[in-house]
């Protein structure tokens, strides 16, 4: 299979940021006593505790944003944004193992800053830093503010002891506090610094805009040479021979003593901050969670924090459908440029959707018999015409606004004749995982061990050429569609027979969508796509290392392809 990568000037696939299923699942800060003790915190008052057997809500008491977590054995620290300019700077304490799990402490006057950040020591020795230059500090009994001369936004404090901190922020701001005052050094930059982390006295880091990453040896601050020029938001490590630094765009690289080197996060999405235990486990929260097990990073998800796209239909750039776990419904009218969250009034998983592009009637259908009808292309208030069985709806497929049925799990096919659906078996009892047709009288259905149907008059079964479970099937006519399914198996239709293609691919392939014989699409497991030119298949390079699940497209320049954690792709130019 040959590798091709975007040309300057023509169509890529790139991610899309800014989605409404990020809302309230910025992660902010993440932090542990050990590796079966982590909080997890974030925008409108998120957290999460790990435990070791799995990642728990936590009601924080608050709806701000929660910006930074730092604890002792005995308590954790939270501190956040401001809501409005009535109040005043404030933190959340926690007690572990109480059931009131936290309490609220004022760190000082009322001077209507944000605080950003929290680090410390001990219980008697925490600093808190925020805008307009204010830090804050608890010596265990209670909160005092601080004077440090400066009205600077101060992004991040790292403490080394009781005499020793060291706080950093906008214009290249590094502060140093001796356990007496605070003094301003030379940090050589105009960069804004992001995070400030370290060993001890002699090795400190920090990390900011630009990729700039520099470094403290005792005696003076240089920077570092990093291959990035994204923002970094955060660093950590175990020691001087291996650190990591995080940001912007995903950007992950590593330092290994000698030179920093980029890493691949499989995301376009920010990361926020990073933290860990040991090399063999690092956690980064963000847009997107990721967790290094001391072999690979991989995504992990935080109490449901994250939105998987299960399918996507389009009529144009006018109107574009995504759907999704826990009953998401998203709508771009701008050629998947700006997306709109749509009510559905359903938690069930969204498996398949379709409209008709000269009709009115949408229809969307997931887990327990879940549909959902629409019948205005512009509306939002989706009716319920769930089906009284316990059989997941994996996909649906019309040919008119009274012609459309949905295929599932068992072999259950459910048919729309415009005015209420019915139930039929199919030939075979198997799930059924897409649907696809031109007419009522030309439909075809794939599913487990290879299963083909195809439905004239009635659904019969057709001989395949594979064993593996076939994901998805779409076509150009009568006599031409294609199948795609697990192990990399691709099968092609003539109008007679069903014919393996040689893919080059052993990932499991989910989706396949064209925009001519000669311009198809699939994609599949772990971020793969390929792309088919009416002589071969070959990959299409990517940063997105996450599963992909739908795809569908508008023209052969502008394809939507969704997977897991919030992630949604567009190729175009």
């Amino acid at each position: 299979m040959s590798s091709t990568s975007p040309t300057p000037g023509v169509a890529y696939w790139k991610q899309i940021t800014g989605l409404p299923t990020m809302d309230n699942r910025h992660w902010e800060g993440i932090w542990g006593t050990d590796a079966n003790n982590i909080l997890a915190v974030g925008r409108q008052g998120v957290v999460s505790h790990f435990t070791g057997a799995g990642w728990e809500a936590r009601s924080s008491g608050t709806d701000r944003d929660i910006l930074s977590v730092w604890g002792t054995a005995d308590s954790a620290y939270l501190v956040g944004d401001l809501a409005d300019s009535i109040d005043q700077e404030w933190a959340l304490h926690h007690a572990w193992g109480t059931d009131v799990f936290y309490e609220r402490v004022t760190p000082g006057p009322k001077l209507f800053n944000a605080l950003i950040d929290v680090s410390g020591t001990s219980g008697n020795n925490i600093f808190a830093v925020g805008t307009n230059g204010y830090i804050a500090h608890y010596n265990g009994s209670a909160w005092s503010s601080m004077t440090q001369g400066g009205t600077v936004e101060l992004k991040s404090v790292w403490v080394a002891s009781d005499s020793s901190a060291y706080v950093v922020g906008t214009y290249g701001t590094v502060l140093h506090y001796d356990g007496t005052d605070w003094s301003v050094m030379s940090s050589h930059t105009q960069a804004t610094l992001r995070e400030v982390w370290g060993f001890s006295d002699n090795s400190v880091y920090a990390a900011g805009n630009s990729g700039t990453v520099l470094h403290y040896d005792g005696t003076s601050w240089s920077q570092m040479d990093t291959p990035v020029e994204m923002a970094l938001y955060g660093i950590w490590g175990t020691s001087d021979n291996n650190l990591y630094a995080i940001g912007y765009g995903g950007t992950l690289i590593h330092y290994d003593g000698t030179a920093w080197t980029e890493d691949t996060s499989g995301t376009g999405f920010i990361l926020r901050n990073i933290w860990g235990t040991s090399e063999n486990n690092i956690y980064i929260v963000g847009d997107y969670n990721l967790h290094y097990d001391g072999t690979e990073w991989a995504p992990f998800t935080v109490h449901n924090d994250t939105i998987n796209f299960l399918d996507i239909w389009a009529r144009s750039g006018a109107e574009i459908l995504a759907v999704g776990s826990n009953g998401m419904i998203l709508r771009s009218g701008n050629s998947g440029i700006g997306w709109d969250s749509l009510t559905s009034n359903s938690n069930e998983n969204l498996n398949g959707v379709w409209g008709n592009p000269n009709g009115s009637v949408r229809f969307a259908v997931g887990d327990l018999g879940t549909i959902l009808y629409l019948d205005n292309p512009e509306g939002t208030g989706w009716a319920d015409q769930t089906l009284s069985i316990d059989a997941d709806l994996n996909a649906v497929w019309g040919v008119s606004d009274s012609a459309v049925w949905a295929v599932g799990a068992d072999g259950v096919i459910a048919e729309y004749d415009g005015l209420s659906w019915d139930t039929m078996a199919a030939p075979v009892a198997v799930d059924l995982s897409d649907i696809w047709g031109l007419t009522d009288s030309s439909l075809f259905a794939v599913g487990n061990g290879g299963t083909i149907l195809r439905h004239t008059t009635s659904w019969t079964e057709m001989t395949s050429p594979t064993g593996e479970h076939l994901n998805s099937v779409w076509g150009f006519s009568e006599n031409f569609a294609f199948a795609v399914g697990n192990g990399g198996t691709v099968l092609r239709y003539n109008g007679t027979d069903w014919s393996a293609m040689a893919s080059g691919s052993g990932i499991d392939l989910t989706a396949v969508w064209g925009a001519s014989e000669n311009d198809v699409f699939a994609v599949g497991s772990e971020g793969e796509i390929l792309h088919f030119d009416g002589t071969s298949w070959s990959l299409i390079e990517t940063s997105v290392g996450v599963d992909l699940y739908c795809l569908y497209g508008i023209t052969g320049t502008s394809v939507f392809a969704g997977g897991a954690f919030n992630h949604l792709l567009n190729y175009s130019q």
